[in-house]
């Protein structure tokens, strides 16, 4: 079975074992916030573009150890503030417990350096 995720659908993933299925991921976060450790809603910048809001929010949720999973051009992607043993473990939990993928292609992206790497789930497993 290959590593696929329906169109339209994505996941975040805590490095504590939490996980939720969300459709749009910023959505998510802004009509949650305290499922996301934030203190409430962030407020857009008046001189901020949306992208930018965009960009701040998510950090502070990948800063909070929140991981963003989605489907992108064919590969499941794993967007992370920073690499660590935690975030390995919770990324091969998902794999392994809920994609029940043996083969396929996974981008994992740490936003924090903004360096990313492609792999197949043999060599990530």
């Amino acid at each position: 079975m290959g590593i696929t995720m329906a169109f339209g659908h994505g996941y975040w993933l805590h490095l504590d074992g939490r996980m939720l299925p969300i459709h749009e991921h910023l959505s998510a976060v802004l009509d949650a916030p305290e499922k996301f450790d934030l203190r409430g809603v962030p407020r857009q910048g008046m001189r901020e573009s949306p992208d930018a809001y965009r960009e701040r929010v998510l950090s502070e949720v990948f800063r909070n150890g929140w991981i963003r999973v989605r489907s992108h051009g064919g590969k499941t992607v794993f967007e992370y503030w920073r690499w660590s043993p935690e975030l390995a473990d919770a990324v091969w939990d998902f794999i392994a417990n809920e994609l029940g993928a043996q083969f396929g292609t996974i981008q994992m992206g740490e936003v924090e350096s903004g360096r990313a790497f492609g792999a197949s789930i043999q060599d990530f497993l």
